[in-house]
């Protein structure tokens, strides 16, 4: 674990990796552009775990968790230990288990296909040709599988640099 000298300090040791910083950015941004669409969409954004949307309180619970995280990376690693290498992992192996569920909820269940498609049959947001439906539920989808395909390449690039974080 880390002590606030840990995180006020610059390590001593030699410069990190390209790929760490470019892990470390990767944190930044997650982090804040979590945190402004969750502070800009909170009331529209539901939080749904392993296919279960959660109520108010635990989803709220739960973005907090999820914003804390990429910032204890952020610091974990410029220090390069081992329990930043297994809690990255970790997460992000939740995400991937999390994000093959909801895809597979996605196309049993419709509990996102079924909303969007209500909303796009009344008048008001008519869609404009057949495409239109088509391309919102594409675009879930894509969204899910870009998620999935990060976190399974940084869980990739993580395994294969696990000798600078278990030295």
């Amino acid at each position: 674990y880390f002590t606030l000298m840990d995180i006020l300090t610059v390590p001593k040791k030699k410069s990190l990796p390209p790929g760490i910083r470019l892990l470390r950015l990767f944190y930044v941004l997650n982090a804040s552009f979590f945190l402004i669409t969750s502070l800009t969409f909170f009331s529209y954004l539901d939080v749904t775990l392993f296919g279960v949307i959660l109520p108010m309180k635990p989803a709220i619970a739960l973005r907090l968790i999820l914003l804390i995280f990429p910032v204890y990376f952020i610091f974990g690693l410029s220090r390069l230990k081992k329990e930043t290498y297994i809690t990255a992992t970790a997460y992000h192996l939740f995400f991937i288990i999390n994000g093959i569920v909801k895809l597979f909820n996605l196309r049993n269940n419709n509990l996102i296909l079924k909303p969007i498609f209500e909303i796009a049959a009344k008048p008001q947001y008519q869609a404009r040709t057949f495409m239109d439906l088509i391309f919102v539920p594409a675009r879930i989808y894509a969204v899910h599988i870009l998620g999935i395909s990060v976190s399974l390449a940084i869980v990739i690039y993580l395994f294969k640099k696990r000798k600078i974080f278990l030295n």
